[in-house]
């Protein structure tokens, strides 16, 4: 549910040259190329005392991560749900209003008070004998139409409609994720992307990372643990969805 962060992305240590935003898609052709010459190499190479993929200060991926990431991803989606859920219940009252008031003030329309109201003042005994004096009547006579109007059938459609701030609400809930996911933001953001790394490999490089693990042919440094590669695959069908911009 939210936009892959270059900034976040472990494997940009690893992979070189990836993009500063770099779209889901250029991920997955990134990894799957460095994931195919780490398979071809034997990237798992046992003698290699190193156990560990580089994640900086938020750690490997874990099985508990994956979960806490999980419930984090599912506390964002809902305050995002919530939020576009209350503007198009808003926008869906506002249409239904303006459609009942364009056809309460059309059915108003040159009927008698109608022409009760913008006619007074001009019969009886002292009714205005001056341009300037008629163009005041007309004036009063009008003023007092739309007031009725406005108190009968509501304000007229066609008033600016009201903004909402997606883009800070869509921010608090990230947070709102990040939270519930009891990692800082930047953490939250380093699992997800993670997860979208791996999840976009082949299945043949899946299979290879979750029996050995998955590295860079040249660096030798991991892409993915076996137990890292074990505790994502099992949850790449719930947590993409969650994933996606």
């Amino acid at each position: 549910m939210r936009t892959v962060s270059g900034t976040a992305l472990v494997l940009a240590t690893l992979l070189a040259a990836v993009p500063a935003n770099p779209a889901q898609s250029q991920i997955g052709v990134l990894i799957k190329k460095k994931a195919a010459e780490a398979v071809k190499g034997k990237a798992a190479d046992k003698t290699d005392d190193a156990t560990t993929a580089k994640t900086d200060s938020c750690g490997p991926m874990t099985p508990q991560k994956v979960q806490d990431l999980l419930r984090g991803l599912q506390a964002e989606g809902s305050a995002r749900n919530e939020f576009d859920s209350m503007v198009a219940k808003a926008e869906a009252s506002r249409a239904e209003s303006e459609s009942k008031a364009k056809a309460c003030r059309d059915a108003e329309n040159g009927g008698p008070t109608m022409q009760k109201m913008l006619t007074d003042g001009f019969t009886g005994s002292n009714p205005p004998s001056t341009g300037a004096a008629v163009q005041e009547q007309m004036a009063k006579n009008k003023a007092k139409w739309e007031e009725y109007l406005d108190k009968k059938c509501g304000k007229a459609p066609g008033g600016p409609a009201p903004t909402y701030d997606q883009r800070d609400a869509y921010k608090k809930a990230h947070a709102a994720g990040a939270k519930a996911a009891g990692m800082s933001e930047y953490c939250y953001d380093v699992a997800g992307d993670r997860v979208i790394a791996f999840c976009m490999l082949g299945e043949k490089e899946q299979r290879a990372a979750v029996e050995n693990g998955l590295r860079v042919q040249k660096t030798r440094e991991w892409l993915f643990t076996a137990d890292e590669a074990k505790a994502i695959q099992p949850h790449c069908k719930e947590l993409m969805p969650l994933l996606k911009p």
